[in-house]
């Protein structure tokens, strides 16, 4: 409202640097943090929509490969780099293995072992390259090898052998295969030259070889990063879903049975990863999807002296907490323009793969700069595509987030996660984000005591094109919302639309404009089941759902006090002498539909 009302008190948020915590009570959050977000980013200290996601269209060599690519099941998908520096993407379908090549507008093409296809109906398939080899398992079938132009199977013998993760670091590669790992020859040491980096010719006793083993099953590998190696290369951390062991060995493999420390360590216990592809390197720290949560390997060795290992995600419990378990080998993870992105909810179609329906997003930017230091927030959930794979790529020097998702006709897509895009784009026009904020419950300094609410004010800037709110609130973190408000506005921001005019040459972008204080009305009166209002509680909790780009810069509710009871409500109480066997019958009863944080799709 715009004028000051006598007896009436205040509340808000002046910024939300904090992010997101759904892991307590909206009561008990910071000023500048909020209860939950969808499709939102707090960088910088105000809210506005998520980068927008792009659809790449795709090209094909031909109609066969289109309709093998877009219609099978999907298993898996890596990053491939050519011995020019080429970048391409790599997908595993139906037991067909197929490259994206992103520089060459997307072109896909086929290129499996010619009448040797890999399972075409196994859960799962893992990429790594190894210098120009590009290597593909699904745990079955003899791996595959791809060296930019010839593609063949591993011979049993003396190359790869069958298994699950694999990792490259230190002049070696590394299978997994159930509760075992193998390390494969030195990189350049045969007259092979590099090719011997696919040569296990040395894994044998005689040759001071042979498998290590763990207790239970390998679910992935990764080596960590290291300041004080030539190469980055730390130790290789080989994960099952219970413990992260460390191996850490010299590059001359006759010295191994002379060391007099142990090779391989323990580097956690209690919890590991679910899977391999959502284990991401984070600096010199190690994230990764455990029973409980996303884990920091450095966060969990910190607290090793205390009582329990906490995950780092409990802010977000409310994205995780409904993840089904024995789907977790699908997930996947990236780092990405500063953020840290890992899929939730995994649903399972039959004949077209694991997809997710949304991203939990761990920004590690906020507002820190070289004067001041903010630390790393939860941004929420991120919906909008049902999600098989999120990873990245570098091209052109520029490392970019790409996405294999299911369209509604099941059809596996590719889509680009941007940096700045204020919408999303599905092919044609752009697409106006949904997003969805909880605050914090205000108590306006009053704890102890009753208030009404009487209205509310929101602050906007960076107005772009059609935009639309609606606003709900509840109090005493009720299980229901009540509708309040609606707004929308609508601002010129281009002259040239690309479907009306495409004739136009010199299109025009104009600035987001201003919309400041904008009222949330007087709510309306509706009854509770227990005789009193929605409107009036101990402390009130906004939701506002978006639909478009703006930028919120602050929010302001009003309340008036209301008359506090010596007792409190006195209705059916009555004092007890004698313990009631019975259940009373006739009790009330409240039903309200649950709002679906999942619901937008681009």
């Amino acid at each position: 409202m715009s004028e000051n009302n006598p007896g009436t008190i205040a509340d808000g948020n002046l910024s939300f640097e904090g992010g997101i915590d759904s892991g307590i009570p909206a009561s008990l959050l910071g000023q500048n943090e909020v209860s939950w977000a969808i499709n939102t980013t707090m960088r910088g200290g105000f809210l506005k929509p998520r980068p927008g996601m792009v659809k790449r269209t795709l090209r094909f060599t031909d109609e066969t490969t289109l309709t093998n690519f877009q219609t099978g099941r999907f298993q898996g998908a890596g990053t491939y780099y050519d011995t020019d520096g080429n970048p391409n993407l790599v997908a595993m379908v139906s037991g067909r293995v197929f490259k994206l090549a992103v520089t060459q507008q997307y072109l896909v093409s086929d290129i499996s072992v010619p009448g040797d296809l890999n399972q075409p109906d196994a859960p799962h398939a893992w990429f790594q390259q190894a210098e120009q080899w590009l290597v593909a398992q699904d745990g079955i079938t003899r791996p595959y090898l791809y060296n930019g132009s010839i593609s063949r199977r591993s011979d049993p013998n003396t190359e790869v052998p069958v298994g699950g993760p694999m990792a490259y670091g230190k002049g070696r590669f590394w299978v997994a295969r159930d509760n075992l790992y193998f390390g494969g020859d030195l990189v350049d040491t045969k007259t092979t030259g590099v090719d011997s980096v696919i040569q296990f010719t040395e894994n044998d006793y005689q040759s001071e070889g042979g498998a290590f083993a763990v207790a239970g099953k390998i679910t992935g590998m990764t080596f960590g990063a290291n300041l004080d190696t030539s190469l980055g290369d730390g130790d290789l951390l080989v994960c099952t879903s219970d413990n992260v062991y460390a191996f850490d060995a010299p590059v001359d493999r006759t010295t191994w049975k002379n060391l007099q420390y142990p090779i391989q360590r323990f580097a956690m216990l209690k919890y590991g990863s679910m899977n391999h592809e959502g284990i991401s390197v984070v600096n010199g720290d190690l994230f990764f999807r455990s029973q409980i949560g996303v884990m920091s390997l450095k966060y969990a060795r910190r607290d090793f002296e205390g009582w329990g290992n906490s995950p780092i995600s409990s802010e977000v419990v409310r994205g995780l907490e409904n993840d089904t378990q024995d789907r977790l080998y699908a997930c996947s993870s990236a780092t990405f323009d500063n953020r840290f992105l890992m899929t939730i909810l995994p649903q399972k179609d039959t004949g077209h793969g694991v997809w997710h329906m949304g991203l939990v997003v761990l920004d590690f930017f906020t507002v820190s700069g070289i004067r001041k230091q903010v630390g790393p927030s939860w941004e929420g959930a991120w919906t909008g595509l049902r999600i098989l794979r999120i990873i990245t790529l570098t091209v052109n020097n520029v490392d970019r987030c790409f996405i294999f998702a299911l369209n509604d006709e099941n059809e596996i897509e590719l889509w680009e996660l941007t940096k700045k895009s204020k919408f999303d784009r599905n092919g044609g026009d752009d697409v106006r984000i949904k997003w969805i904020v909880e605050g914090k419950s205000y108590a306006f300094g009053k704890p102890q005591s009753p208030k009404r609410l009487l209205s509310g004010d929101v602050w906007f800037d960076e107005v772009t094109g059609e935009v639309s709110m609606t606003s709900r609130f509840r109090s005493d973190l009720g299980p229901c919302w009540t509708s309040w408000s609606r707004w929308t506005a609508c601002t010129k921001y281009r002259d040239c639309d690309p479907v009306e005019a495409p004739d136009c040459q010199v299109p025009l972008s104009y600035k987001g404009q201003v919309r400041s204080q904008i009222a949330l009305p007087t709510p309306p009166e509706v009854p509770t089941p227990e005789g009193s209002l929605t409107h009036t509680g101990y402390d009130i909790q906004w939701r506002l759902e978006f639909e478009g780009y703006l930028r919120m810069k602050r929010i302001k509710l009003t309340a008036v006090d209301q008359p506090d009871f010596v007792f409190g409500a006195m209705e059916n109480v009555e004092c007890v002498t004698n313990t009631d066997p019975g259940c009373a019958d006739g009790c009330p009863t409240l039903a309200c539909c649950d709002l679906d944080d999942f619901a937008y799709t681009i």
